[in-house]
């Protein structure tokens, strides 16, 4: 099943606010939930919170609680294509030589 990536960019000490938010709210579901600094000189931090299933009843949860922390802020969606991200990780690696043993990706 496709994963869909819900994400919004907002400053540090909200993104800190609405990460533990969303870890509170999301645990039962273990959904994933990520925080990245995108640009530490102009404060700007990306949250993503990762869903498969009915996106739409995760979106509206999800906005529920940015305006129960009054940090309404427009969420944007990305698909995440379904890649054996493991597969494709190796692919550029060659094999390292360890003494009389080659070592490389499976």
């Amino acid at each position: 099943m496709t994963q869909t990536r819900l994400y919004f960019s907002i400053g540090k000490i909200e993104a800190d606010r609405i990460f533990a938010a969303f870890e509170a709210a999301f645990e039962d579901e273990g959904l994933p939930i990520g925080l990245v600094e995108v640009d530490e000189d102009r404060d700007i931090h990306e949250v993503s919170l990762y869903a498969d299933g009915d996106v739409d009843a995760v979106e509206a949860r999800l906005k529920e609680i940015l305006a129960g922390l009054a940090l309404s802020r427009p969420v944007a969606r990305e698909p995440v294509p379904d890649v054996d991200w493991v597969a494709r990780s190796l692919e550029g690696l060659k094999p390292v030589r360890a003494g009389r043993f080659f070592v490389h990706g499976a």
